[in-house]
Parts: structure tokens; sequence; C-alpha cells
């Protein structure tokens, strides 16, 4: 609806801007009472198309008449390569001699004055932006020519203008004092539009290091071409930054515009997402960026061809950026309202001053001023539009988190319920495998026992191992249906007296062929007299044998002692080894199920991580508790309680209950040599490992295929056979004592290629990484327990065979080693990525939220601290533009001067307080004698306290050490802290009020170190309490006392915050911006010490705040 009736605006607008014909030219009457006169009704004008006239064809009689009256506006011809001449008259009627004509254009190239003198024209002088700054007669960015024209005679003066540029000629003639205060009141009114131009500039730079969005760095940019562009419009760029450059400064405008163009695409782009929103749009964009930097190189061959292209691309700019955003709010993107608008209004304001430029409107004040104008509209509504897109992320960001979370909560479930699926399946399977183990069990235990006809020894033996294997599966099986059982709270326990004497016993019993080889003692001490517990002596015998069975499996030589006595109403078992022990970082975790710790020499040990978890849940079902105490390298100790049975039971031995586990090793009898086999000689094999059971399937299925086997139990015994016996092929085991089979094969690689001694790892892990780490550290191949007979002869056949083949295949198994190597990587690499990334969303999610209530509350601050001035600025300057009061009044000058100083202020208060939070702030430290800094730094603020009709006190109570006290500090920081507390004490304290200044030390008892009591009359709040630093025996107190009015109870915690003022509900009338207590603050904790105040009301306030003293060595001093 805006763009419908958009052109009837633009068309009522100008037609309000078109004056009215005025008188004909005449001479302007110079009069003492006037100080100003506007030339343009009494101008004449000679356009020199070619350019070829000079000064003296143009003033004569012949061209007199070619002179055309100018109407009451201000001359403007466009865009034009004409050169001008303009004739008028003054007659002073005065008795001033100096005047001044100011031509209010920047732009334009060259200008010359000519004066009649005796009816021949003389030069007077010559300008232009192609001229050096300091040549011209005023130091001002306006052109300015200097006359003198004789009292009451009329002289006639000549101008030449030329420019490639807009022809405007705005010409007035000032008295010299009615232009000073003038100009005085322009530039304080460009001051503050650049002022805000730089606030809002540093304000949004700090958003983009903070949020890290691209369109806040963008919209810096925009801000920072579209102010240079002005600069360069008003003159004040040529007057302050490049005075020495007239080249550049003739083509600055043209290449700040080009840039504001390029910048003003590019934060387009970003704000609107237009890749997303308008993609045919966004083409345009691509294409159109690029074509600024091309106008900006054109600049330097040809103005005129860069100065028309740029224009024509300002125009197309808005038209695209309007269509854009129009259609992207259409969409429901609701920041792309404030950009409209803002560039709406842009639009006016740039319209405005283009038709102004090229000559269609006449030039006045508002059109000459109309896109700066509406630039400073565009700004705050962009603003507003980067807030709102700000709001529009955070509040996309909650529902993703949301939807997170309910993901999160559904896959929860989803995992509760496949974990009890889990469980009953490991329940059922568990079950189902006790029936078929019981049978081959029987079955063996029939043969061995001669069911079928007398057996051989080593027939016998071969049932045995089957007979044990078959009842260590029984156990893992029995543990995985204990798991399944107590995890479900599904176990009865069957309670009786039982002796723990009787139950140790038969654990020893069936624990004693484990021992074999081991240089290993059992002690136990539990007397027959020790009272009975109240237990299941099926579940106690199982604690016990979890128990003492892990404290034979991990303890190679010493003793492993079990005791027992009573502990009030329980009984105490303590199994203490001399075995490995278990890691600190273990203790937390050997009680979880399937967990079996993180040493090496701990996971090479058979087991399923349950045996402990079972324990623990056995022993508190039974209503006692267990520890464990170990170090490593020197033994474990656990102790568990049992409840003593408190029923009558007759003293008579009890019956054993039948244990139904088994013993866990027997001795194996080496007869396989004397087995059939069908060839002899076929290569010689070594195989080792820790079990004697896989040794005899081992010895049983290679010797029967005719192969002279060695076997070992150890990887020490490896590297000694292997140094003294020569073998075709090395078949070991990774889990083994002393050396595990990954460093073994690593060793022997050092002195044996993969052709020349093969190696087959045998290992019951096969995860694609135990794979590949057994081929890293030197297999050729690979076998997964359990493995079939046929299997096994296969794989150690053509390990044989491959010896005598040709080495080429070697590389091919090497390519394979290296792939495999590669692979492992790249998934670490991507698991690592994955957490670093995570991690990276987690910071980024926790620092935008903080980030943005820092950025509410400063924003807040910043908005109403600026406020109050510019209100008071608005309405002085506005007062004075309506003549209510005089532009040369100099109290409301001085009230404009004082609010300015305010604004300075607190824009260097910020910059400083951003540089101290963000460490960046630049430090001058030396070491100062701490007498020399008490008797000389601090009584230099005297003449500031007396200067306020008050009394200066200085109280010394420090006591120096004998050898002399030194700080480490910044002298010019420390000031700006005494200078800051001062200021405060004086502001708030009354004609002959007392500034007390008190220094004293930590180690002397002091009221300010005293526990501050909380009366009615009296508060007192310490930032930090002042506690010694350990690394610092004293520290220097510096207090500034006042006798002023104090401050409120409620305001004290709140002193050193930030923007605090202690009564925020009026605007501040004397300066204060509340951050100069705030940046006290930070000074002195970057000095290592603290500061507080106390105060009492109605008596006066003190600031106290601490330095760290050193010790004044010589080299120091």
């Amino acid at each position: 609806m805006l763009m419908k009736w958009f052109p009837f605006i633009v068309v009522i607008v100008l037609c309000s801007l078109w004056p009215g014909e005025l008188e004909a030219a005449a001479a302007v009457d110079l009069k003492q009472s006037e100080q100003k006169y506007d030339l343009h009704s009494s101008l004449e004008l000679l356009q020199d198309k070619e350019g070829i006239w000079s000064v003296e064809e143009v003033s004569s009689e012949a061209f007199s008449a070619s002179f055309t009256k100018n109407k009451g506006s201000i001359p403007s011809f466009g865009y034009t390569s004409s050169v001008y001449w303009i004739r008028f008259q003054l007659e002073n009627n005065t008795t001033v001699d100096d005047w001044v004509l100011e031509i209010a254009y920047p732009p334009h190239d060259s200008i010359e004055l000519y004066e009649m003198v005796n009816n021949r024209p003389l030069k007077a002088s010559e300008t232009g932006d192609l001229k050096d700054f300091y040549n011209r007669d005023k130091n001002h960015r306006h052109f300015t020519f200097n006359l003198n024209p004789p009292e009451n005679e009329p002289l006639t003066y000549y101008l030449r203008f030329e420019s490639e540029g807009s022809m405007q000629v705005p010409l007035t003639l000032w008295s010299e004092e009615a232009f000073a205060k003038k100009s005085q009141i322009e530039y304080l009114i460009l001051g503050l539009y650049y002022g805000i131009c730089i606030v809002m500039i540093l304000y949004n730079l700090f958003l983009f290091f903070s949020l890290r969005l691209h369109s806040y760095l963008w919209y810096v940019l925009f801000i920072l071409a579209l102010t240079f562009t002005h600069l360069t419009l008003n003159g004040a760029a040529y007057q302050f930054l490049w005075p020495e450059s007239p080249w550049w400064n003739n083509r600055a405008i043209v290449f700040f515009m080009a840039a504001s163009n390029a910048m003003a695409f590019l934060f387009t782009k970003s704000f609107l997402n237009t890749p997303v929103y308008t993609p045919k749009l966004n083409q345009m964009f691509k294409l159109f960026v690029p074509f600024q930097f091309f106008i900006m190189a054109l600049l330097m061959i040809s103005y005129n061809a860069a100065l028309n292209l740029v224009m024509l691309c300002t125009i197309v700019l808005v038209f695209i950026v309007l269509t854009a955003a129009g259609f992207i709010w259409r969409k429901g993107y609701s920041p792309a309202r404030y950009f409209f608008f803002g560039w709406i209004i842009f639009l006016v304001g740039v319209f405005l001053s283009s038709v102004a430029d090229a000559g269609f409107i006449p030039i006045t004040f508002f059109t000459k001023y109309a896109s700066q104008i509406g630039s400073a509209f565009e700004v705050i509504l962009f603003s507003l539009a980067l807030a709102d897109k700000f709001n529009v992320l955070r509040m996309e960001k909650e529902k993703a988190e949301r939807h997170a979370k309910e993901s999160q909560e559904l896959a929860v479930e989803q995992l509760k319920k496949t974990n009890r699926l889990k469980d009953e399946f490991l329940a059922n399977t568990s079950h189902e495998l006790r029936t078929p183990l019981n049978g081959i069990i029987g079955i063996a235990e029939s043969l061995r026992d001669g069911a079928a006809g007398q057996v051989n020894i080593s027939l016998k033996n071969n049932l045995n191992i089957i007979i044990q294997s078959g009842k260590r599966l029984s156990h893992l099986v029995n543990d995985l249906l204990d798991f399944s059982k107590l995890k479900h709270k599904a176990i009865e326990l069957q309670w009786k007296p039982v002796r723990l004497k009787e139950a140790t016993d038969v654990v020893f019993s069936l624990l004693e062929p484990l021992m074999k080889g081991k240089p290993i003692t059992f002690n136990y001490n539990i007397t027959t007299d020790l009272p009975l517990v109240k237990a299941d002596e099926n579940r106690v015998q199982q604690i016990l044998h979890n128990i003492i069975g892990n404290a034979v499996k991990f303890t190679e030589t010493g003793s492993i002692t079990v005791t027992a006595e009573k502990e009030k109403d329980s009984v105490l078992i303590t199994v203490q080894d001399t075995g490995i022990g278990i890691k600190g970082e273990d203790l937390n975790i050997i009680f979880n199920e399937f967990e079996q710790g993180s040493d090496e020499n701990v996971r090479r040990k058979r087991g399923t991580g349950l045996g402990l978890s079972i324990t623990k849940k056995l022993i508190e079902l039974h209503g006692g508790t267990i520890s464990v105490m170990s170090e490593p390298k020197k033994g474990t100790t656990v102790r568990f309680s049992l409840p003593l049975y408190d029923g009558a039971v007759n003293n008579a031995a009890f019956p054993l209950a039948y244990y139904e586990n088994y013993k866990e090793e027997a001795e194996v009898m080496d007869d396989s040599r004397h087995l059939l086999t069908k060839k002899r000689n076929k290569g010689s094999i070594l195989i080792a490992d820790d079990e004697p059971i896989n040794l005899q399937v081992l010895q049983n299925h290679l010797r029967m295929e005719g192969y002279d086997v060695t076997a070992v139990t150890n990887g020490e015994q490896v590297l000694q056979k292997a140094k003294t016996h020569v073998f075709d092929l090395i078949i070991i085991d990774v889990m083994m004592p002393v050396l595990s089979g990954y460093k073994v094969s690593e060793l022997l690689r050092k002195n044996y290629s993969l052709t020349e001694l093969p190696i087959l790892i045998v290992t019951a892990r096969n995860e694609l990484e135990d794979i590949v780490t057994a081929f890293r550290f030197g297999a050729n191949d690979y076998l997964s327990k359990p493995c079939y007979k046929e299997e096994l002869l296969a794989r150690v056949q053509t390990l044989l065979t491959m010896q005598k083949a040709m080495k080429d295949t070697l590389t091919q198994k090497e390519a394979l080693n290296q792939a495999n190597n590669e692979l492992k990587l790249l998934n670490h690499e991507l698991e690592e990525r994955v957490k670093e990334r995570t991690k990276k969303l987690e910071l980024k999610t926790e620092e935008l939220l903080r980030m943005e209530k820092s950025r509410r509350h400063l924003l807040s601050n910043i908005s109403h601290d600026l406020g109050t001035p510019m209100t008071s600025l608005q309405g002085y300057i506005k007062a004075m533009i309506d003549e209510v009061i005089s532009v040369d009044n100099k109290y409301y000058l001085e009230m404009v001067y004082e609010k300015v100083l305010f604004i300075d202020r607190l824009i260097r208060d910020l910059y400083d307080l951003s540089r101290l939070e963000a460490r960046q702030v630049s430090f001058h430290w030396e070491y100062i004698n701490a007498s020399t800094f008490i008797n000389q730094f601090l009584p230099s603020f005297e003449s500031d306290v007396r200067s306020e009709n008050l009394s200066f006190v200085t109280q010394n109570l420090f006591t120096a050490t004998k050898d002399g006290e030194a700080i480490y500090a910044d002298l010019d920081r420390l000031k700006q802290v005494m200078t800051n507390l001062i200021y405060n004490a004086v502001k708030y304290t009354s004609d002959k009020g007392t500034i007390v200044i008190e220094v004293n030390d930590s180690s002397m008892p002091s009221r300010h170190f005293r526990d501050h009591g909380k009366g009615k009359e009296e508060t007192a709040f310490t930032l930090e309490e002042p506690i010694e630093d350990q690394r610092h025996s004293r520290c220097l107190v510096i207090g500034v006392h006042d006798t002023g009015r104090g401050i409120d109870p409620e305001s004290l915690p709140f002193i050193f915050d930030r923007f605090f003022r202690e009564d925020s509900s009026r605007p501040s009338s004397d300066g204060n911006i509340g951050l100069g207590l705030n940046i006290c603050k930070e000074i002195v904790e970057y000095h290592g010490g603290t500061i507080w105040a106390e105060s009492k009301k109605q008596k006066g306030s003190t600031f106290y705040f601490t330095l760290p003293l050193y010790p004044l060595i010589k080299e120091r001093s």
C-alpha cells in the first residue's frame, strides 16, 4: 500500500519545496544592522558551455547583456560540464571593512574570484577541491573568500565555477563575527552527528565480537562507509583527514558511495538470508557487489563515468533491497519490517538530495541534508532490525532445544525398553544352556569312569578336559543367571546357621589346583568358637569363592590371608593378598557389571566382570557390607560382614552343603605325544597359552596332523625358546602373564621378518580393533576363540606354505595392514570431531545467553545516559534555530558544551571499561618503594581538595619493615583510582568538610578488618573480604574518608556496579554516569588488590583498597 502512494507523496513534497519567482537582481546594500546576506536574489548568471571565455571577455560590455538574473532560490544546474560565471555588486554603507563570502558546497573543483578595479577585472583569489586545503583564505570546510568592499561605493565581483560533479552555488555574505559564531554551531552539530555514528559503530562492533553474527560486521562496515561519504560531502574529511591530497579528495565521494553500496548489499544478504528466501535476487547481489569494486577501479581512470555509474547503482540498490525486504516480510520474517521502513526513509532522503544535486528542485536546508537525516533514521531502524533478528534466532534456538529434549527423552525410553528385552533374553538363554551342558558333563564323566569300557590315559585326560571346560561354562551360566535374578530381585535366600571355618575349608580345597606352580601360601585364622552367621550356605561359599578366587588369580607370589572376628552384631571377614593390586581410579568401578578395570595385566586374566558385582549384591542381600582397599604392586584387602545368627543351635557340626561349583583348574597330563599321527615332520610349531586346557587341545590337533609341537605358558618363555630353537610357526595367545601376545610379536619382529617366522595370534576378542592391533604388532594371521579344528589346521597349513612362497604376497599383506591402520585413525578422528563439535555447541549456547543478558543491560543503561544530554542538546539547538534564544548566548553554549563533555566522558569510560574487562589494557608496571609512594604520591591530591573549600588530612599508620617494602603498580592507573575516589568524596561533602586519606597495613590490628556490625545507622559492605594472599605476608591499605551525607544501606552492595547511581530515578545533573567506581574496581583487581566501601548515613563514607607489598630486595630497589 505504501509503495502504491509513494509517487504521489514525492510529487507533493517536490511541489512544496519549489519556490516562486523573486525580483530582478540588484546591488546588495550592506547595512550596519545586518550581519548576514543571502546573495541568491542579487546574482546574475552566465553559462560558458565550452569553458573558453576569459574574465576580460565576460566583464566586457559585449557580454553584459548575456547575463541572466537569478531567481530567488539557490542556483543549481545539476551534473554538467559547463563553466558558469556569476556577477554581483556590493555597496558597503557600513563601517565594517572585513566580510566573508561563503560558498557552502564543498565538491566544486575550481572557483575563481575577480574584482572590478578601475573597470578592469583583477583576480582576487582562487580555491576548489583540486587545490591544496592550506591555500584557502580560511581554515573552513566550505569555500570562503575575504572581501573588503570600499565604503559608500559599489563594487562588482565575478565568480568562475568549474566542476565535474553537481553544480550548486549557495552564496552567503557574512560579517567576520557572525561567520565565526555560525561555524561554531555547525561544527558542534556535525560533531554530535558523527559522535553518534562512532558510538553506533563501536556498539555494534562489540555485539559482533560478542555474538559472532556476521550481520553486525556488515552493518558496522556499512555505517563506516556511509559516515565517510557524508564526511567527504560536507568537506570535513578534506579539512581534517587528507588536507594535502586534493586528487584523492576529488574522487573520495564516489569511492565511498560505491563502498556504501557494496556494504549495503552484503548487509542485506546476511540480514535477510537472501540465499534461502530470495535465491534469484541473491544472484543479482553476487553480481552487484563486485561491480562496486569495478567502479572504484574505474574512478582512477574516469571520474565522470564512475560518478554516473555509482548514482545509477544507488538507485538500483534501493529498489532491489526494498523489493527483497518487502517480499521476505510478506513471507513472515518479522525483522524485515524495520529493514523495509529504514530503506524507505533512506530512499526519500537520497532521492531528495539526488534531485537537488541534479538541479531539478531548489537547494534548501532540508534538501541539502536530506540524505544525512534519512541515514540517521535508517541507522536507528537497522539497529532495531538487528535486535529483532537476534530475538528470532533466540526463539528458534529455544524451539530446537525443546525438540532435542523431547527426542532425548524418547531415546531414553527406548533404551530402557531395549535393556529390559536384553535382560529377559540373557536370562532365557542362560537357562536354556544348562540342559545341554548337564548332558555334556554327565556323558563325559560316565565315559571317563568306564561306562563304555576301559579307557587309556590319554583318552581319560581328554575327557577330564571336556568335563572341566563344561563346568567352567556352567559356572559362567550360573553367574549370568544370578546376575539376572539379582537385577530383578528374584533370588530367595535359604536362611540357616553357617560355620564360616568349614565353608572356608571347602573353598580352599576347591581352589587348591590353581595354586600349582605358584609360590603362594594360604593363611587363615578362623577359630572353631567363632559365632555362627545367619546366611544361605551355598551363597556364602559362592561369596568366598569369588573373593578368594580373585586373590589367587591376581597373586603370583606371596600369601593369601583370611581372618574373621566378631564385631557387635555381625562377623567381619577379611581377605588379604600380596598380588598386583588395583589402581585408584578403578576402585570405584570394580563392583560394576562387566567391569574388569583399566590395567592390562588385569584384563589378560579370564573372566566376565560379573563376579564382584554378584558378590556385592549377595552380601547386601544378607544385610552386610563390603569394602576394598588396595595399593598397586603391594596387594589388596577385601572386608565384608555377615549378620550373627541369634537363634538357639546345637554345637554339633553342621553337614556341609554340596557346593555345585567346580575346581577351577586340574592338572592336565601331557600324554599327547603318544597320540597316533597321520604324518611326521610336517613342521616345528611353538604354541603358548596360560590356559592348560587350550594348550592340550592345540597339542592334540597339531600332533595328530604330524607337526612337532613345543608348548609354553607365558610370553617370556616364547622369547627364550625362539632364541635357542628353530620354529616354522608360532601360535600365541594374546592374554598371557609376564608378556602379552602383542608384545611378544613386537619383540620377535625385531629379529624375524614376516616370511622368516610366521605368527598366528589366537584371541577370544574378534573386534576389528583387536584384529588390526594383531597385524600392527607383527602377526601374520589371527584366529578367534573358540575355533574349529579344520579352521585351525587350514590356517596353520596356509601359514607354513606362505613361508615358502614368493615374498610378493607379503607386500599385499602390508598394504592391508596400512589400510586397516588408516581406517582406525579415521574412526578415532571422527569420534573426536563429534565430541569437539558437541562441546563447542554447548559453550556457544551458554555464551549467547550470557551475552544477551549483558547486551540488554548495557543497551538499557547507554540509552538512558545518552537520552538526557541528547534531549537537552536537541532543545538548545532547536531553540537557537527558532531564534528563541540567541546563538551567541554564552550561557546556553556552555550548557551545550557541558552536555557534549558528558557524552564524551561516557564514551571514554565505556571504552576504558570494555578494555579493562577484556584484559586488553596496557599497564606500565614498576616497583615503587612503599614509603616513597605514601609520602610523595598521596599528598599530591591535597590541592584538589583544598580548591573545593575542604580540609585535607593525611593519617599515616603504616609501619615499615626493617628491610623495606615495595608495591608493584602502574602510577597512572592508581592516580585514576585516587582521582575518582576523591572526586566522589568532594562531590558529596559540603563546604568546610574534611577529606582524610588514611594509610595502614594489614598486619596491624585495625578497625577496618573487624567483623563489621550491622546496626540500624551503620552498614558495612565488603565487595570481597580482605583476606591476605598466601603469596604476600602484608598488603598496603589506603582509605579515603569524607564527612559527607553518606550512602543508603540499600545502595551500598551495588556501589561498584556499572551505571549505578544512588538515586537512578532522577537524571544525573552532576556528570555522574555510574562507571567511575566500576573502573576503580577493575584497576585495583588488576593490581591483585581488593576494594570495598563503608558508610554511616549523614556522617560520611569511606572507600578502601589494598595493594600487595613485596620485600624490597637490592636488585629490585
